[in-house]
C-alpha cells in the first residue's frame, strides 16, 4: 500500500528575503487531519527567528489564532537551540495535528538577516483518498511509476 497516495501538497513558497517576513498562503486542510510543513534555507543562510503556524475557519485568514510558534526548539535529545542558527542548507520540519484547528493554515516565517529560504505544506492522513490527479494532490504534475 502505498500510504504518500493520500498526501497533497497544501503550498510551496521560495523566495529571497533580506529581513522581515514570509507568508504562505492560506491552506485548505478540509479532509486531513495533518500537516508537515518542511522549511529549508539555501546557501546563503540566514537568521530565522521565529515559526508560526496560524489557522482561521475563514480562507482569508480573518480571526486567525497562532496554532504554533516557535521562537525555539528542542531536538530529539531535549537541546534547546534557537532558530537564529538555522545555517545554510539546513532544514526544519514541523508536525502539526489539525484535529480541534480552523480549517484553514498559514505559515509565517520571520528573518532578520538575508537568506534564500522555502517553505512547504503537505497534508496528510486523509479521510478520503484525494483524486489521483495532478490537482487532487495539490500539483501541477502528477506522476506513477
Amino acid at each position: 500500500m502505498n500510504h504518500l497516495a493520500n498526501v497533497k501538497v497544501g503550498d510551496h513558497h521560495t523566495d529571497s528575503i533580506n529581513s522581515g517576513t514570509l507568508a504562505t498562503t492560506a491552506v485548505d486542510t478540509k479532509g486531513y487531519d495533518s500537516a508537515l510543513i518542511m522549511i529549508s534555507c539555501g546557501a546563503q543562510g540566514g537568521d530565522l527567528s521565529a515559526i508560526t503556524v496560524s489557522h482561521s475557519d475563514a480562507s482569508d485568514m480573518s480571526g486567525s489564532t497562532a496554532a504554533v510558534t516557535f521562537a525555539s526548539t528542542a531536538d530529539s535529545g531535549g537541546t534547546t537551540n534557537a532558530l537564529a542558527d538555522f545555517d545554510a542548507n539546513e532544514s526544519i520540519l514541523v508536525s502539526l495535528d489539525l484535529e480541534g484547528k480552523g480549517r484553514y493554515i498559514l505559515t509565517t516565517l520571520t528573518v532578520s538577516a538575508a537568506t534564500d529560504i522555502s517553505c512547504t505544506t503537505l497534508l496528510g492522513r486523509a479521510s478520503e483518498s484525494p483524486a489521483d490527479t495532478a490537482a487532487g494532490h495539490g500539483v501541477d504534475f502528477h506522476f506513477n511509476a
